[in-house]
């Protein structure tokens, strides 16, 4: 299968974060159509993992590697923090990267295709 090509994204920086107070990130109520968090010792490691599941899901990663720079030599687990949690204590950079990819004529026709047929089941 063909990569998927990325149109636009976002990069949100959760930053340090304990594994269990982690909320997560979505895409719902947005027009970006995956998104994958990622996480390291520092942002440029939560960058790699979030793009390596991005990859794994079969988006063309290309131009987003180039983005990674943007994000070396900031904050690391294990600096201070002020935080009580130490390396190894299920602590974690966080980074979650939305895209939004173009989409195929047949994709749009499926989709379009499904909105129709929900459309009619409510309205019977």
């Amino acid at each position: 299968m063909a990569d998927k090509k990325i149109i636009e994204f976002d990069v949100e920086e959760h930053g340090i974060e304990n594994s269990q107070y982690f909320q997560g990130a979505g895409i719902s109520g947005t027009e970006y159509d995956d998104i994958a968090t990622g996480i390291g010792n520092n942002a440029a490691e939560a960058f790699d993992d979030a793009l390596e599941q991005l990859a794994q899901n079969d988006w063309d990663v290309t131009e987003l590697e180039k983005e990674k720079k943007n994000y070396e030599g900031g904050e690391e687990v294990g600096d201070d923090t002020g935080s009580e949690d130490e390396p190894g204590d299920d602590v974690y950079f966080y980074l979650s990267i939305r895209v939004k990819g173009e989409e195929e004529p047949e994709e749009a026709k499926k989709k379009a295709r499904k909105v129709a047929n929900l459309a009619e089941k409510l309205m019977r």
